[in-house]
């Protein structure tokens, strides 16, 4: 490890953390050259330091003075906040320049998490719409090779919310599709 460079963790999902290992080598330097890397750098370099702006964020209250806003983080540590946050129970680690350094709070652990989650069902999508195009997998083998890639167990993430997920995700595209045909047809009645 270089002189520069300081290790990091920050607590994430159990699928999250088996897809970034699948990614990234363990304690890979994070650097500015790839998506994930200036992500990161972007939340980082973000300081949530003003209680009000954090718990605003978290979407919990619209309060704006501290002095309100600290009352309600505190009762939020006690309620369904604290619960919301003990699903993340995995920690991921990786390397990044000192000067990059910052403390993880809650809320950049969720947007962090809220961003793998969205690349991970990106592939996810790409990675079931190519097995079945391609190889002709049905809808429930293309979820399980998905999952089986990445090593993912039904505690990590369970099969019928990716299944679902992916159901979602055709229907929004078919949806698309038909709006345009339904515009196309609606065009060649209004010609005749």
């Amino acid at each position: 490890m270089k002189e520069n460079d300081v290790i990091v963790s920050i607590r994430v999902l159990p699928y999250v953390k088996k897809y970034l290992e699948k990614l990234y080598p363990a304690e890979q330097k994070i650097t500015q050259n790839d998506d994930l890397g200036r992500q990161i750098t972007l939340m980082l370099e973000t300081t949530y330091s003003d209680v009000s702006d954090s718990v605003y964020r978290i979407g919990t209250s619209s309060v704006f003075d501290k002095e309100t806003a600290a009352l309600l983080e505190q009762n939020l540590s006690h309620s369904k906040y604290s619960k919301f946050m003990s699903r993340y129970t995995e920690r991921w680690t990786f390397k990044i320049h000192k000067s990059k350094q910052r403390h993880f709070t809650d809320y950049t652990t969720v947007r962090f998490n809220n961003l793998i989650d969205a690349q991970m069902k990106r592939r996810f999508y790409d990675h079931v719409d190519l097995l079945r195009t391609m190889l002709f997998f049905k809808q429930e083998q293309a979820v399980y090779h998905f999952m089986d890639s990445y090593g993912f167990t039904d505690q990590d993430i369970n099969f019928r919310t990716l299944l679902k997920a992916y159901q979602r995700y055709e229907l929004d595209k078919l949806g698309v599709e038909r709006k345009k045909d339904l515009k196309k047809e609606g065009k060649i009645r209004q010609a005749a």
